[in-house]
């Protein structure tokens, strides 16, 4: 009973009662604390159920639970006759000298790695009465009763497995991407299949699928300037070279485009010819026309951004580069997060059957 293990694996050991893990669990995780923290070495002996159970002041069978568990887990063996050891396969570990770390947070890794702001300035919630935001519709306007109609139509259908029993088809929903290459066509004048759609959670996720496929290092990405930082994140994330042309109240100055594809192999541009962000400018019509051209005379990609195309007021947009696409330049990429709401993650790449 006078066993100095005993005090050092268990003088801060406090049974909480009021908490959903099991006691068992509870000792369980002490004991193999104290071998990843080298307390218990590999091959010592464990104190009996009986003396463990007067120490802790705790029903033997308890214990009993604890060992199985740490049996079944592979940190503890038994021996008929021998009593309870710390597994021989488990390597040797030096006891911790510094303070008990279990419950700290890792708030820096302990490997190296580069300095990178991906993530830097990429969500902020507004505290103030009035709520500036990039335009996005008011939630009250959402047609929240259709869809809670829809999602409970098709959870009452059968067929349940198949729609949520399984990780479907890595492409997306066949109906999906079907109902998607319609709404296209008809709203978009695109001339797509189901062939040319690619399922995706956003426009962000399109731009990072197009960077990791498309975009080796030292590629030349352009796009107009000031510009969306989180396109620009992929690109930087990609190791490619961004260079930035002027917005005027026309749109991208293309003639500034011109100059550079003169002098450099350009891979892609990023443009959002209806609704430049974040100046909101459109492309006009005769700058569409001659980056369509330099596309195909210099072979770049247009990566175009659907950005709020279904949010116009005075009067019909220009149809979107993909409409007057020729010589397949453009990949065409939008989602749903103004019609339907941000929280859905729904989106769709329109390219090429062979992108």
């Amino acid at each position: 009973m006078n066993s100095p293990i005993l005090k050092i694996l268990f003088t801060d050991f406090s049974i909480h009662t009021n908490v959903e893990k099991p006691i068992y669990l509870q000792l369980a995780d002490t004991l193999s604390l104290s071998i990843k923290q080298g307390k218990l070495q590999t091959g010592q002996k464990l104190p009996s159920t009986r003396d463990l159970a007067i120490f802790l002041s705790i029903n033997r069978v308890t214990i009993s639970k604890a060992f199985d568990e740490l049996k079944n887990q592979g940190w503890l063996e038994s021996f008929t006759g021998r009593g309870t050891f710390v597994s021989a396969h488990i390597p040797e570990i030096k006891p911790e000298k510094l303070q008990d770390k279990s419950n700290n947070v890792h708030r820096t890794a302990g490997f190296k790695i580069d300095k990178t702001n991906y993530l830097k300035n990429t969500y902020f919630v507004p505290k103030t009465p009035l709520h500036f935001d990039d335009g996005f519709p008011d939630p009250k306007l959402a047609p929240l009763k259709e869809l809670y109609r829809a999602y409970r139509s098709q959870l009452t259908r059968s067929g349940l497995y198949d729609k949520f029993g399984n990780y479907g088809k890595p492409h997306g929903s066949d109906y999906y991407l079907e109902a998607i290459s319609n709404h296209l066509n008809q709203t978009r004048g695109l001339k797509t299949t189901s062939k040319n759609i690619l399922s995706v959670r956003g426009t962000v996720m399109g731009v990072n699928l197009v960077c990791s496929a498309l975009i080796q290092p030292n590629d030349i990405i352009v796009s107009g300037i000031p510009g969306w930082r989180r396109a620009e994140n992929n690109f930087f994330h990609a190791k490619a070279i961004h260079i930035g042309i002027q917005v005027d109240e026309h749109g991208l100055i293309v003639a500034e485009l011109k100059k550079i594809c003169q002098n450099n192999k350009i891979r892609m541009v990023y443009i959002t010819p209806h609704h430049h962000y974040p100046t909101t400018v459109a492309l006009r019509l005769d700058r569409r026309l001659e980056l369509l051209q330099l596309a195909s005379e210099y072979g770049f990609i247009i990566f175009e951004d659907d950005y709020d195309f279904d949010f116009h007021y005075s009067n019909r947009p220009l149809l979107p580069l993909a409409s007057a696409d020729e010589n397949g330049m453009v990949i065409y990429c939008g989602s749903f997060s103004k019609s339907f709401s941000p929280a859905f993650r729904m989106g769709y790449l329109a390219a090429p059957e062979n992108v």
